[in-house]
């Protein structure tokens, strides 16, 4: 069993942009261990190598999916919060101006399914995003930013997506109009859930045509 399994926030922060910068595979493991503030013999010691930290940083992470814990989603009204999110990430003109839980989407991404560890691990990550968007989504159907029948895990689901896509356009640096351009059909969506019909209005009334 390996002796350490925890990281500060700084710690965490550090790693999460290298692998980032480099890809999961591509950051060299003495790069790692120097950006964990660990020799590579106390990172094979503490973490077990590459695996056993990146299990770590998604640990580290996905606690921190939860409002005032991060700030990958600021807190306030729901619908505010995810304008804010993609506004954000759209501002963002360096890797170092990005939340270190967001860049972890894309290295997530990176990993394919022969280490079933990290793998479930990876997904696990993903669905946590999905359920937090999804509850930031209710939570403004609750509070009446958005009106009732709002179909609040597709909106999740299609957020999450949007995410993916957009770590995607960072990844390649595409172009910043190409990312603006983007992130408005995002920010579109999000304004029409204000005046979404619910599913059983919608039904009726076409029932009645």
């Amino acid at each position: 069993m390996f002796n350490r399994l925890i990281l500060s926030a700084e710690q965490a922060d550090t790693v999460a942009r290298l692998f980032w910068r480099l890809g999961f595979n591509g950051a060299p493991l003495d790069q790692i261990a120097i950006a964990a503030g660990l020799t590579l013999e106390q990172l094979t010691a503490q973490f077990g190598g590459r695996n056993g930290l990146f299990l770590v940083l998604l640990r580290h992470y996905r606690s921190r999916l939860m409002p005032g814990k991060s700030n990958f989603v600021a807190g306030g009204p729901g619908l505010q919060a995810l304008q804010r999110l993609f506004a954000g990430l759209i501002q963002s003109h360096a890797d170092a101006d990005l939340p270190p839980a967001y860049l972890m989407i894309g290295t997530a991404s990176e990993i394919g399914s022969r280490d079933l560890m990290l793998s479930a691990a990876v997904q696990s990550y993903f669905d946590e995003i999905r359920a937090m968007l999804t509850r930031i989504v209710r939570d403004a159907v609750h509070s009446g930013d958005l009106i009732p029948g709002v179909d609040c895990e597709a909106a999740g689901d299609f957020l999450l997506g949007a995410l993916l896509a957009l770590r995607m356009m960072h990844r390649i640096n595409a172009a910043p109009m190409m990312q603006r351009n983007f992130v408005s059909g995002v920010m579109h969506y999000l304004e029409r859930l204000r005046y979404c019909a619910p599913k059983a209005e919608l039904e009726k009334n076409t029932s009645q045509t």
